[in-house]
């Protein structure tokens, strides 16, 4: 099991690089460069159905890359399914607000058996959670298959378009 806290340093790690906060007339997205494997991982999460070769490269810092805007909402959600590649099993704990809250929003990565026991230690027996964190959202792969494809496999009988 690890603990993935979302920060700009994380991003980077898995493929996302925030070039800058002042992307657009709105300042709701953030121009960032990804490597291939998030660029795919992109594709699948729109549904785009383009290949890679097809897209242009970055003209930015990395020439190798790709850029485009993401909001931190979208980052969050390229991050997570691109933790379900690796792990069977992707938690979301927030942070109860208090006025000794010092951390973000943060993400348990792991096995499903080693995440729900560590999570019914943690929570179960307190059902406003731990005094400092609640359970947001589980992200779950009940089977090995399918992982691939997340825009296009039905949720219940696991089958492709």
């Amino acid at each position: 099991m690890n603990e993935i806290r979302l920060e700009s340093d994380t991003y980077r790690k898995y493929g996302i690089n925030i070039l800058t906060g002042e992307a657009d007339a709105l300042s709701m997205r953030l121009l960032c460069e990804l490597d291939a494997k998030m660029m795919q991982t992109y594709l699948a999460y729109t549904g785009f159905q383009i290949g890679i070769e097809q897209l242009p490269k970055s003209n930015y810092n990395e020439r190798e890359k790709y850029s485009c805007f993401l909001t931190w909402e979208v980052m969050e959600d390229l991050l997570i399914m691109r933790l379900m590649e690796e792990n069977e099993m992707v938690v979301e704990i927030l942070p109860i607000p208090s006025e000794h809250y010092t951390c973000n929003k943060f993400l348990l990565v792991g096995g499903h058996d080693e995440l729900r026991e560590y999570l019914a230690d943690k929570f179960d027996n307190n059902p406003g959670g731990s005094s400092f964190y609640k359970i947001g959202r589980s992200y779950l792969i009940y089977q090995s298959q399918p992982r691939v494809g997340f825009s296009n496999v039905h949720a219940f009988t696991g089958t492709h378009q």
